[in-house]
């Protein structure tokens, strides 16, 4: 919105709209802009098309005034490096190129998925998550959680409902920052580029989302609004954080030039350092640029859907990479904090890629040795055995949350964990558009069919009214799977604290225990069929061997097949041992006596 950009309060922008309206009729405008069709863009949207203007002609003049630059930048990279000549030149052209790709649907796709409440407060675990931890490259540990706790209140009392979507005035800053913040606010430093990259509004110029009627659009922020407020606190707080720190704290410049000698960007701010400049490059190093600006190659185009949502997480790998590579021990030791942080809220399978060796590891014990394990539950087996403590062995694979009382026994593993960085299934090789467009209306048709009609609405539905549907679903009948609608936990046991968990979006720790341990029952009793349908094939080989070797009267070749039935009894035994009764195997004599029938017959048993 043009008010939002400049800063302008509701109020004062309604008086100035209302007189531009006035001149530009004065002026014989009317016919062709207001009310002459009732058409978007045409109506009453004067703001829409003012801003529109004023965007497409800044865009123009900034691409004409830094073409030459970026064009002699392009020029000075060696002849002997074609890609690289070739790759900088597509980044340019891309970049200037004004349209943004497929913008109206990832719009639909932000609303679907980014609007509970749960994704707005995980947002906000960004700054514990990336922004301290990088800041203790330079300053010691406990003077950054000191200058972040106080600079995020600080931030939280700068909220306002006079700044329309801004949320934030500069003028409650505290008094010692007011003005680089002001200056800040100036500069569209705290612009919430993150959010507006993830609706797909990044340039607002996308053909079909002009299209939408000025009602629509207002929708689709204000179902961002939380997100967008998050970001602002979020980029706020680290601006004031780190002004002051390098305002105050004169070691801070000293660190920066020692561990940054070896990053090319941060060589360059050191030569212009100032406290402003610092803060700036510590909210694009640790809040990152987005947009066409900041693209990967393959993140383009049609790439733009299929990464959407994705681009945090790599970002951020590329943050620990740099941190590591380039930084010296000040970096190692910042990553490995963003790591152990990372672990602590989403267990050890939220550590990046976690969960995809984990995947790896049990796809290659089913294909090498024919076995159905479970990882995590073998992980949490080890931990009580090892402590004797059942609650250790959770927080240690789900988080910490997860060892805390109901309700706060939350679920953060899958909302702040990077532990699937890769697809799991070809489908989400298409992005979070497979899941909206395909998966979900398959599920919603499941729930359909068995009669569970608020759980189908709930998955056609965006995420936070479906989360709304489903905790009012899990009220009258439970919480049962999706697949085959078995009951998980009975409505009488479900507590109204565990409803408002998952109303707001998260997953109660309660409800992802019973479907782990689900999971876990379910490969134990997949591994004893396999190995009840091995011991019985080897069990029929073996008596089968001793019938024909005492009928060729061949003593020697006898007594090894009967070895090797008394060996395969003791596997049994050693299988059976400490088992449930459910999982142990015990051989009945009918399907022993097929099984051996069989031996003898071959293919032709089948028949």
């Amino acid at each position: 919105a043009l008010a939002e950009m400049a800063k302008i309060d509701n109020q004062t922008w309604d008086g100035v709209r209302s007189k531009l309206e006035q001149a530009v009729a004065s002026q014989g405008f009317r016919a062709h802009f207001f009310r002459a069709k009732q058409t978007p863009g045409y109506s009453t949207d004067f703001e829409r098309g003012l801003a529109n203007y004023v965007n497409g002609i800044a865009g123009y003049l900034a691409r004409r005034r830094y073409s030459p630059k970026w064009t002699a930048a392009i020029s000075q990279i060696p002849l002997n490096k074609p890609h690289l000549r070739q790759y900088a030149q597509d980044y340019q052209k891309y970049v200037n190129s004004p349209a943004e790709e497929f913008g109206f649907l990832r719009s639909v796709n932000f609303v679907y998925y980014l609007t509970s409440v749960a994704t707005w407060i995980t947002n906000l675990t960004q700054v514990p998550f990336v922004s301290m931890p990088w800041t203790t490259q330079f300053a010691n540990p406990a003077a950054t959680i000191a200058a972040y706790t106080r600079a995020s209140a600080e931030t939280a009392a700068m909220l306002t409902t006079k700044s329309g979507m801004q949320l934030f005035s500069a003028s409650k800053a505290p008094a010692d920052v007011r003005a680089a913040v002001q200056a800040a606010y100036d500069q569209g430093l705290f612009i919430p580029i993150t959010t507006y990259e993830a609706m797909g509004l990044a340039r607002n110029q996308g053909r079909h989302f002009r299209n939408l009627s000025k009602a629509s659009q207002t929708a689709v922020e204000l179902f961002g609004l939380g997100f967008t407020m998050a970001e602002r606190q979020n980029r706020i707080a680290t601006f004031i954080a780190l002004y002051r720190m390098a305002r105050d704290r004169p070691e801070v410049r000293q660190n920066f030039e020692r561990v940054m000698a070896g990053n090319a960007l941060g060589r360059e701010l050191a030569t212009r350092w100032s406290p402003e400049a610092f803060a700036e490059f510590g909210i694009d190093e640790t809040h990152f640029k987005s947009g066409k600006v900041n693209r990967p190659a393959i993140a383009r185009n049609a790439g733009t859907v299929v990464f959407q949502f994705k681009m945090f997480m790599w970002n951020m790998l590329e943050r620990m990479v740099t941190m590591s590579a380039l930084q010296g021990p000040e970096g190692r030791a910042a990553a490995v904090l963003m790591l152990m942080v990372m672990a602590t809220f989403a267990g050890l399978w939220g550590l990046p890629g976690a969960e995809n060796l984990r995947d790896l590891y049990e796809l290659l014990m089913k294909k090498i040795k024919n076995r159905d394990v479970n990882a995590d539950a073998e992980m949490r087996k080890i931990i009580v055995d090892l402590t004797g403590s059942a609650t250790l062995a959770q927080a240690v694979s789900g988080g910490v949350t997860r060892a805390l009382p109901e309700p706060w026994n939350i679920d953060l593993s899958k909302r702040v964990g990077m532990g699937k960085i890769l697809p799991a299934e070809p489908g989400e090789l298409a992005g979070v558009s497979y899941d909206l467009w395909v998966k979900r209306p398959m599920q919603a048709m499941e729930q359909f069919e068995v009669d569970n009609f608020l759980l189908g609405l709930a998955e056609l539905s965006p995420k936070q009214a479906g989360d709304i549907m489903t905790q009012l679903a899990w009220a009258q009948a439970g919480v049962r799977t999706k697949a085959s609608d078995q009951p998980v936990i009975p409505a009488e046991k479900v507590t109204p604290g565990m409803r408002v968990v998952k109303g707001i979006g998260f997953t109660p720790g309660t409800v992802a225990n019973i479907r782990e341990a689900e999971r876990a029952e379910q490969v134990a009793k997949n591994a004893a069929n396999e190995a009840r349908s091995d011991f019985y094939r080897r069990m029929a080989k073996a008596v089968a061997d001793e019938a024909r070797t005492e009928k060729s009267g061949d003593l020697v070749a006898h007594a090894a097949a009967q070895q090797r039935e008394d060996a395969i009894w003791k596997d049994i035994d050693a299988w059976n041992k400490d088992k449930p009764d459910y999982l142990q195997v015990k051989l009945d004599r009918k399907t022993a006596r097929a099984n051996l029938i069989k031996e003898f017959e071959g293919a032709d048993y089948d028949k």
